[in-house]
């Protein structure tokens, strides 16, 4: 399939229901489906799956055409959001000072397992059967073992 035309698409490109339609994706948030738009709109669906098949043909998508849009509403807000953010912040609730003191970098959540650790530890309730004696012994050689061994009573 041949690569979709990005980020020089213009509303004119699209026939008139699909701009329409569009304009009414861009626009609302809460549309639902292109089926529940194109009945607030009037218009017929099948019609408008058709038109948006033959733009593709087109190499023309009218999904990233709204799509490119909803990013340039989001960056045209974001020092609202911003603003937002900073008064709440300030007045005091947790959630927006932690989200604000991790995107000034000033809060960064770390976890850490360190897996270098071997440690082995072998109970027995009459001490270490003669066989893992031997064993350790030889391997005490090579590499260091901590061995555990019941206390007296």
């Amino acid at each position: 399939m041949k690569e979709l035309i990005k980020g020089d698409i213009n509303i004119t490109d699209f026939p008139p229901k699909l701009r329409k339609l569009a304009n009414y994706l861009i626009e609302n948030v809460e549309y639902g489906t292109i089926k529940d738009a194109c009945e607030k709109l009037n218009l017929n669906t099948d019609a408008v799956y058709v038109s948006i098949h033959k733009c593709r043909k087109r190499r023309i998508d009218l999904m990233s055409y709204v799509s490119d849009h909803w990013k340039e509403g989001l960056n045209k807000a974001k020092p609202m959001v911003r603003n937002a953010l900073v008064r709440e912040a300030i007045n005091g609730t947790a959630a927006n000072q932690k989200l604000f003191f991790q995107l000034t970098g000033d809060l960064v959540e770390r976890q850490e397992v360190k897996h270098d650790i071997g440690l082995s530890f072998v109970f027995a309730a009459s001490g270490i059967p003669e066989d893992i004696k031997a064993q350790r012994a030889k391997k005490k050689e090579s590499a260091p073992v901590i061995d555990v061994e019941p206390s007296k009573k």
